[in-house]
């Protein structure tokens, strides 16, 4: 461009390098690409520009760099990354939480809360209220812990201290019943204040004093059975049996009970086999069957005295024996005295008739005085035994 104050050549500058004047650039511009004829000095002009050495010379190989299509799939790798990562992260840290208890998994339904929970801090009002809750629906544990906290705030506080003393020894009392201590149980339940009947727990009570009476009633029948038993009155101790519910009793006399029932049923089974004897040899007495009948007799004798009943040896004997005898047991009885037998053995039998005959026999017995003391006897009789009107009868003793 010619420079319009010295007119020199600018040379594309946009400054004359001559005077130093502000060329106009549009004007340089156009001078530029508007002639043809100029093309060498725009050539000029575009030599001046920053080319890279890379591009200057076709010889030489272009240093591109990686290929782009490579430098496009490193870009998405580190996107991706960046995404995973922290995704990767906070599932670790969810795992981590769940493992240690901090979150609970699974689709488990929320539960309403429990209602035996005590609230600390509550006033006494409010622990009456949650601890009658807990007397209706029968949760008497935590009834107890409940008035005994009302009882701790409110120390004059009556009916908390009733309801307590009714849940305290009525749980105490069932785990009594639970192990069977039912004479604890008993002295737990009499502690229980009558109180109970204004308040739901009544229905409780009341079963719990039944249980308790079943126990009670089974050992009173169980010590009769003993006494039976002690006396010989098997078909009568039986009946004692069948009253008992052995499930009352504790296992050593549950077992006792089974015992009690098996001796009976041999001596019953052993009474039928002497009764169908005797009815056998209705015109005679043999050996076997005169040595049965007076250890009956000798048996029930000793039972008639010590149970202070003469029926028991009363169908045994006949005639004026029968008088001697009635006046025999009443003596030792209203003399304090009771006996135990030793032994019976019967030496020989000889028939007098058809219808008697006399037995010889030996025994022992022990006689335990009013006083404590005690003797033991040996006796040598002869027992005339005669068949009256179907049946055998001891008519004397001699």
């Amino acid at each position: 461009m010619i420079c319009p104050n010295c007119k020199n050549e600018s040379n594309g500058a946009r400054w004359c390098p001559q005077c130093g004047i502000q060329l106009e650039i549009d004007d340089a511009a156009n001078a530029i690409f508007s002639n043809d004829d100029q093309k060498g000095s725009s050539e000029s002009r575009f030599d001046t520009m920053s080319v890279p050495r890379e591009f200057s010379n076709s010889d030489k190989q272009y240093d591109m760099g990686e290929p782009q299509h490579l430098q496009s799939s490193d870009k998405k790798l580190k996107i991706t990354l960046a995404i995973i990562c922290p995704i990767a992260a906070i599932v670790l840290i969810f795992v981590i939480l769940t493992i240690s208890g901090v979150i609970k998994s699974g689709n488990k339904e929320v539960s309403a809360p429990e209602e035996n929970v005590v609230l600390e801090n509550e006033d006494a009002e409010t622990l009456m209220k949650t601890g009658m809750n807990q007397l209706k629906i029968g949760d008497y544990e935590e009834a107890e812990t409940v008035f005994k906290a009302v009882m701790e705030i409110d120390p004059d506080n009556d009916e908390a201290t009733v309801l307590c003393q009714i849940v305290y020894n009525y749980n105490r009392a069932q785990k009594k019943i639970q192990s069977k201590k039912y004479k604890e149980a008993r002295a737990l339940f009499d502690k229980i204040p009558i109180e109970y009947m204004d308040y739901s727990i009544r229905t409780d009570v009341e079963n719990l004093e039944d249980e308790i009476n079943s126990f009670e009633m089974a050992y009173i029948t169980f010590e009769d059975v003993q006494n039976f038993m002690r006396d010989g009155e098997y078909e009568s101790a039986l009946e004692a049996i069948d009253l008992i519910d052995d499930s009352y009793l504790e296992d050593s006399d549950a077992a006792l009970i089974s015992e009690y029932r098996s001796q009976i049923e041999q001596y019953l089974k052993k009474e039928e086999e002497r009764q169908k004897e005797k009815e056998n040899q209705s015109d005679k007495l043999s050996f076997d069957l005169a040595e049965i009948l007076i250890t009956e007799y000798c048996e029930d004798y000793v039972r008639a005295i010590n149970s202070k009943d003469f029926s028991v040896v009363a169908k045994h004997i006949s005639g004026q024996l029968y008088n001697d005898q009635k006046k025999q047991v009443q003596s030792c009885i209203d003399s304090g005295i009771t006996q135990s037998l030793d032994y019976v053995e019967l030496n020989e039998v000889h028939k007098i008739s058809d219808t008697k005959w006399k037995a010889d026999v030996s025994e022992g017995e022990t006689i335990y005085n009013a006083d404590g003391t005690s003797e033991t006897k040996k006796f040598n009789w002869t027992y005339t035994i005669e068949y009256i009107d179907s049946a055998f009868y001891l008519t004397k003793i001699e």
